[in-house]
């Protein structure tokens, strides 16, 4: 009972502290911008934007600022009264009036940067996550991780509330079709490569947009470069089920896991199944795949769930910076092994890397 009791607590406090979108004028940290698309509905006369299903999407930009006093993998949550210069804060937002115009936005933030460099990062976010908070986490990301890309946040409408999983696990099949037609508007922009990552559920409307995809036209986008799950709250006979269906997968295609990740545990338990593709401690089952599984297990992240690690860790945050390059996100085995302490395994097609501070 008392291990249950534990189980209810993680999943309660879900993926990150409760957030919300907190004003504040004259930053004195860093400015970024981040660009969202979200399948939420708009709250009136505001710039949030609720847990409501909207059957179209809406674009916003976001001006965030992260304080001069930030620790790399933290987000420094902002209260009713924030202080800039300790805390996250929001300094402006623009609402685009239709898809054509956020395309062309990231089209000219696209120009602005180096051809090498002209990359769009798409962030899916996790189970019960507002949109504010999934800003912040995303903005944390770019920040320590020293994104030189366009940033796009794909916001779905979580209810934002540690007892409603299932609405989540709902939203997520209703929010597929928006982010495939994200997809399909930012490759139709001047960016030159697209970076796809989905975190906790977020991994799973990830595999579902990829899979209806390869349904529908039979391949994936071209420009689709990359794509990470990190702690992905998906079975792992639903993984394989829909990576059989999507078919190639994109290369690299990268899985972040933890034996130690409790929220994930506590997903286990509630859905039942043989076990989260997040929690995976062998790639027996992923022998057919060509992914490469790190197991962070050993590494110690921001959160007693340990259900973020690979970017809260400044260890991880440090690792990963040193495996990108101008080209991608560089995973050949030498590269790998001058980032020591790792040890490589492999099985079939699937390589594992076990990772040691």
């Amino acid at each position: 009972m008392r291990y249950l009791l534990v189980l209810i607590l993680v999943v309660v406090t879900g993926c990150a502290p409760r957030a919300g979108m907190v004003f504040a004028p004259s930053p004195t940290g860093t400015s970024h911008e981040i660009l969202v698309a979200t399948s939420r509905v708009p709250i009136a006369d505001s710039p949030d934007f609720g847990r409501g299903r909207a059957l179209s999407l809406s674009f916003v930009n976001y001006t965030v600022s992260v304080p001069t006093a930030h620790e790399p993998g933290q987000v420094e949550w902002p209260d009713k009264t924030p202080d800039p210069a300790t805390e996250f804060v929001m300094t402006a937002y623009h609402r685009y009036p239709e898809a054509r115009a956020f395309s062309s936005a990231v089209a000219k933030k696209a120009r602005a940067l180096p051809i090498r460099q002209r990359e769009a990062v798409i962030f899916v976010h996790g189970y019960n996550n507002n949109l504010a908070e999934s800003v912040y986490r995303f903005t944390q990301m770019k920040h320590d991780f020293d994104f030189r890309s366009v940033p796009i946040l794909y916001s779905w409408p979580s209810a934002a509330s540690g007892s409603d999983y299932i609405y989540d696990r709902d939203s997520i099949l209703f929010a597929r079709t928006g982010l495939e037609t994200l997809i399909d508007q930012i490759s139709g922009t001047s960016v030159n490569r697209i970076v796809l990552i989905g975190h906790s559920m977020g991994a799973q409307l990830v595999m579902e947009a990829l899979r209806q995809r390869a349904i529908r036209k039979g391949a994936l986008w071209a420009k689709l470069d990359m794509v990470s799950l990190i702690s992905p709250d998906v079975d792992i006979d639903l993984f394989r089920a829909q990576a059989k269906d999507i078919g190639q997968l994109p290369k690299p295609f990268v899985v972040f896991t933890s034996e130690g990740d409790r929220a994930l545990r506590f997903s286990q338990w509630l859905s039942g199944g043989d076990g989260k593709l997040g929690t995976i401690n062998n790639l027996d089952s992923l022998s057919e795949l060509d992914v490469t599984v790190i197991d962070t297990t050993a590494i110690k992240g921001v959160g007693i769930d340990r259900h973020l690690t690979a970017v809260t860790s400044p260890w991880m945050i440090s690792v990963l910076k040193g495996l990108r390059s101008q080209q991608g996100f560089n995973l050949d085995r030498p590269s790998l092994a001058a980032l020591l302490p790792v040890r490589i395994v492999a099985d079939g097609r699937a390589i594992g890397v076990v990772l040691g501070p």
